[in-house]
């Protein structure tokens, strides 16, 4: 049988979709401590960095070019967080689909 593990399609997710599947993360994550008790990176650094990157968004929207590198930067620190919470996830599922999509992944076929 085929072990399951996070999709790391969430990298080429920018705008909307990369906001939303940040909040699908944190509803996910952080909303199920029985299953996820010690993520490494804290709910509260977790939500600074979403939050930073949906305003460096909100502002390369509105004023395009001028606020690129911020939203660039942001993105990136956002897929890191990813990155390492992807990994995390794949040491607790330990393959199980549904933790995976639990936590706001998505499990590889």
């Amino acid at each position: 049988m085929k072990i399951r593990v996070c999709k790391v399609n969430y990298r080429s997710f920018r705008g909307l979709k990369l906001s939303g599947f940040a909040e699908g993360v944190k509803n996910g994550l952080y909303a199920n401590p029985s299953v996820f008790g010690t993520p490494p990176i804290a709910a509260d650094d977790y939500a600074v960095v979403e939050k930073n990157y949906n305003l460096a968004w909100t502002d390369y929207k509105t004023y395009g070019i001028t606020k690129k590198t911020a939203y660039v930067e942001a993105t990136n620190k956002l897929i890191g967080v990813f990155d390492t919470l992807a990994l995390y996830v794949n040491s607790v599922a330990n393959g199980d689909a549904s933790r995976i999509t639990l936590a706001g992944f998505e499990p590889t076929s």
